[in-house]
């Protein structure tokens, strides 16, 4: 199972080095302190399985836990869990773009730091030190974030996407 950190927002799909510090950039849509706190996805049901990610933003350290659960509600039951994973990301905030849309969204850059694997799980995930380009954008108490493409597919900063998922959002808790 292939994640993308901002797949969610899908915040985030998920390369270039930086310094690890978030920034409060004033043209930015979304600053570190909008962020701040939890942000938890709406729970994904498929046949006879569900999920949810919670993301949870510090100063500039972005932790994405994924749990997917033996049941069709995200009902954390200990022994319903059937999978569980945890990724570590340095973000930045970035200059704000124009969205497809015509929204004012912000520029995110991840860099994956390490992940945590239940024992005897595995997930196909990419390489610790890439960085995945994105935008996100914030209204109210949603967060939304990029929908990927073939051309736009975040691998780069000059392949960040520029649309907006509004089907998926992250709710701040």
């Amino acid at each position: 199972m292939k994640k993308s950190v901002l797949s969610v927002l899908t915040l985030v799909g998920l390369v270039a080095s930086f310094s690890g510090c978030g920034s409060n950039s004033s043209s930015s849509n979304v600053s570190t302190s909008d962020l701040k706190g939890n942000w938890i996805s709406q729970c994904e049901v498929d046949e006879t399985i569900s999920d949810q990610d919670t993301f949870t933003f510090t100063d500039s350290v972005l932790t994405v836990r994924n749990v997917t659960y033996d049941n069709l509600t995200c009902n954390n039951i200990e022994a319903d869990i059937l999978f569980d994973i945890t990724l570590n990301y340095n973000y930045v905030l970035g200059s704000n773009v124009t969205t497809t849309g015509n929204k004012q969204a912000s520029e995110i850059d991840l860099t994956l730091t390490g992940f945590n694997l239940a024992e005897g799980q595995l997930a196909e995930l990419p390489p610790v030190g890439s960085t995945e380009y994105s935008i996100i954008y914030k209204e109210n108490n949603k967060l939304y974030s990029a929908i990927d493409s073939d051309t736009l597919d975040g691998s780069t900063s000059a392949k960040r996407p520029n649309t907006l998922d509004f089907t998926e959002a992250l709710t701040s808790n």
